[in-house]
């Protein structure tokens, strides 16, 4: 296929205005990026990305549709897949434009919806000129979470907004489930077999209502592996197996304190420098996520070693070699899943997140730090929060001098022991800004 009939494809809308089928839910982002496109006296683009699978397409189709719905006329938009797999050549931004239809409705600017567009040579220079010359409302996604580190930051400010996507956060998978004037609390409260359904198969969009949990965990394997894991690092010419290898590691050891020289020796005596090129990399994905370690020294900061999480707890599941009920397995899940929660929190509170571990080897899973405030935040996954775990976490708080300390655990009871709040992290997950205490 050319293309014209490329584009003609997927802008089915520019033939007959027929709307794209899509879902009906709306995540919480939906309506932010929404707003930032059809507010006509903002000049920015928005840059949307996060992993595969998250459901960065899916939202530039929703607005397509509420856009058609709203009366935009349909051959001002223009939506572009550059990771569409009947792109056989090298593709330019410019030859997508010209194959747009050439009347369009000058009262109103034309909307550009590009998606995957990291895989498109110098996007960064043309998205500053097309910004520069105020005409268009635009919105681009990318996987890989270099791009705004490709792309020139100079070209960048003041020209787009970063909005990061992940999984589905614990409320957004109830809401799925639910229906007009239920809270996700009430579908919680009404359906607990769901929040079960949540921990195990993680957030993503595409298995929400599946509850056949092994076909979701093997669909997992086969599609981050196939698609996020070997098509697309297979471009930056690396050793994909031993990427691969790598990543499958980190799966099962979510929550691992990252020693490059250690996990050189465990995936098979690999070199120690290619596998900090893969560590890298699969950060890209954006299917790992680091955490600091904390500490009031930004050099010493920088000096330890990090932790990584699986991004999306239902990797974990698909990638463990034990039993979803293993202990170890559940521990692991309820960190990243608390992990995943606490980012999106931070994003939108500018709180910073870091672990600690001191010279002890006294450990802390999480540290909320904002301006007025430093919380310690440890998770169990046990139903019963035993003394030791509570002693560990008042010292740890006493000798840093924080100002208050959580405790999640998977029991069903919220108290206060020693000062320390023991919430049950399903509540927690429900609404972590009324746990941590901020505004949103």
């Amino acid at each position: 296929m050319n293309i014209n009939e490329i584009t003609e494809a997927q802008n089915p809308w520019w033939i007959d205005a027929r709307i794209p089928h899509v879902p009906e839910f709306r995540r919480v982002l939906h309506a932010s990026v929404f707003a930032q496109i059809t507010d006509v006296t903002d000049r920015r683009a928005v840059v949307l990305r996060g992993p595969r699978q998250v459901g960065k397409t899916t939202i530039l189709r929703q607005i397509i549709r509420d856009l058609i719905q709203e009366g935009w006329p349909p051959e001002n938009l223009l939506y572009f897949d550059f990771s569409d797999e009947r792109i056989t050549d090298d593709l330019t931004i410019q030859e997508v434009l010209a194959a747009r239809p050439k009347k369009q409705n000058i009262d109103l600017p034309n909307v550009i919806l590009f998606d995957e567009v990291g895989r498109t040579a110098d996007w960064d220079r043309w998205l500053k000129r097309a910004v520069d010359q105020e005409r268009d409302r635009i919105t681009i996604t990318d996987s890989s979470s270099t791009i705004l580190r490709s792309g020139s930051m100079e070209s960048g400010l003041g020209r787009w907004d970063e909005i990061i996507l992940e999984g589905m956060t614990l409320g957004e998978f109830l809401g799925i489930h639910g229906s007009d004037g239920i809270s996700v609390e009430q579908v919680a409260e009404r359906h607990p077999r769901l929040v079960e359904l949540y921990l195990r198969n993680g957030g993503f969009p595409e298995h929400a209502g599946n509850e056949n949990t092994m076909q979701v965990s093997e669909r997992l394997r086969k599609d981050i592996v196939g698609k996020a894991i070997l098509h697309d690092l297979v471009r930056y010419g690396v050793d994909v197996e031993g990427a691969k290898r790598l990543f499958v590691y980190l799966m099962q050891n979510s929550g691992l304190i990252l020693n490059v020289s250690s996990i050189a020796k465990e995936i098979g005596d690999r070199d120690r420098r290619a596998v900090s090129e893969w560590i890298n990399l699969l950060e890209d994905t954006q299917l790992v996520s680091r955490i600091e370690r904390y500490s009031v020294s930004p050099a010493t900061r920088q000096k330890a070693h990090p932790k990584f999480y699986a991004s999306d707890h239902g990797l974990i599941s698909a990638f463990s070699v034990l039993p979803y009920d293993e202990q170890a397995v559940q521990a692991r899940i309820s960190e990243a899943v608390t992990f995943r929660h606490l980012r999106e929190t931070a994003r939108r509170n500018h709180a910073e997140l870091y672990f600690y571990r001191n010279y002890k080897h006294q450990e802390c899973d999480f540290v909320w730090v904002v301006p007025e405030q430093t919380i310690g935040i440890e998770v169990t996954a046990s139903r019963r929060v035993r003394s030791e775990k509570i002693d560990n976490l008042a010292q740890i708080i006493a000798n840093e001098k924080w100002d208050h300390g959580i405790l999640l655990y998977s029991g069903l009871d919220l108290r206060k022991v020693q000062g320390i709040d023991i919430v049950p992290v399903r509540k927690f997950l429900l609404s972590p800004q009324s746990i941590l205490g901020v505004s949103q």
